[in-house]
């Protein structure tokens, strides 16, 4: 973050953290087009991602094959490396909620 937006600050800002995982998954769900991406084709390929990480930055990888349309009801909590320019895992296993009332 301190390298490519240096404005925001405190870095590790949950608004900083989300907007760097939405630009990386809209980037690999690109990188699984070939030629001019439609929103169709852009869905399947981002579909077809079997192994999300946000680039090391959650535990547990995502399957948006299998995973698609569920609620994740554990989180990853990441801090900035004390060098400053990567985020670094706090915790080695995710924390997970439970489902209270409710249908489903």
């Amino acid at each position: 973050m301190a390298a490519y937006s240096p404005e925001i600050q405190p870095a590790g800002q949950q608004s900083a953290i989300a907007g760097y995982i939405n630009a990386d998954l809209f980037i690999r769900g690109l990188k699984t087009q070939h030629g001019c991406p439609t929103r169709a084709s852009f869905m399947t390929g981002m579909r077809s991602i079997t192994d999300y990480d946000a680039d090391g930055m959650m535990v547990q990888k995502i399957n948006l094959t299998a995973d698609h349309g569920q609620l994740d009801r554990c989180s990853d909590f990441v801090r900035i490396a004390a060098t400053g320019d990567r985020f670094e895992v706090v915790n080695p296993q995710p924390l997970c909620g439970q489902r209270i009332g409710g249908n489903g």
